[in-house]
């Protein structure tokens, strides 16, 4: 499938960010997604594991929904990162999750694999401890942390009321921000990496990318444009982009050149 040689057009940087995006759709489509907080609301759902630099969609996975007298699927965040990241295992990137993804158990796997985790935590996982829970008695802007040999969670409390929770296997010292904030650097680094897919959907609506990859997936319900070309001016060397193959056959690439007015 086409997904599976994104991959081989590009070499991801350090930070990976794995995360849900949804391609506008309204026509019939079985698995076809209702995502009320997103711009959209219908469409296609795609898992899709970003290079946190560029933006690049390094993988994805197309969300076909639940199969007819099929069990509701446990732990699916967890097997969608692991999915999305399996050839990536030994190289040392840190993945960058939200809630819906982190838990124990993933960090455990990628921790096997050479691989870190940083990512918000639900405050139902049984891992995180009782004070990290507790805020009514907390100062505002406090943080709590907790240790274990290979994983670090912090508690941190930005208003009255509110408790933003992180797990990561990356940092191992309890390092705050001396800014007015003063934000755990975990949260400082999560808010660095979490916007990659996010970014890839500003790039795609904005038009702003110098190629566009059309790729139909069967029934050709799905035109995703996805960039990876810079802007390049005309008689200008080609910037080099890390780009391993030419063209796809399962691919229509359309290579487009900006002006230099761009």
């Amino acid at each position: 499938m086409w997904a599976g040689q994104l991959g081989l057009l590009f070499n991801p940087g350090q930070d990976i960010c794995v995360d849900e995006r949804l391609v506008p759709f309204r026509g019939r489509c079985r698995f076809r997604q209702y995502i009320p907080n997103k711009p959209a609301k219908y469409g296609i759902k795609i898992w899709v594991a970003c290079d946190v630099a560029t933006s690049y969609a390094w993988t994805m996975q197309v969300y076909t929904g639940k199969q007819e007298g099929a069990r509701l699927e446990v732990n699916q965040g967890r097997r969608v990162v692991l999915e999305l990241t399996e050839e990536l295992q030994g190289y040392g990137h840190t993945v960058t999750c939200d809630n819906f993804f982190t838990s124990y158990a993933l960090a455990e796997e990628l921790l096997r694999r050479k691989m870190a985790l940083v990512g918000t935590i639900r405050r139902n996982k049984p891992e995180l401890p009782p004070n990290q829970l507790q805020t009514r008695q907390r100062a505002i802007l406090s943080s709590v942390f907790a240790f274990t040999k290979t994983h670090t969670a912090v508690s941190y409390v930005p208003k009255r009321g509110r408790n933003v929770l992180l797990l990561s296997t990356k940092h191992r010292e309890p390092s705050v921000s001396e800014a007015e904030h003063k934000k755990p650097a975990i949260i400082l680094d999560y808010n660095s990496c979490k916007g990659g897919v996010d970014n890839l959907d500003k790039t795609i609506e904005e038009g702003k990318m110098t190629a566009q990859i059309v790729v139909v997936i069967e029934t050709r319900l799905i035109t995703v444009r996805e960039q990876k070309r810079r802007e390049e001016v005309r008689g200008e060397k080609k910037q080099e982009l890390h780009l391993k193959l030419p063209l796809l056959n399962v691919i229509s690439v359309q290579a487009h050149t900006r002006g230099s007015d761009r």
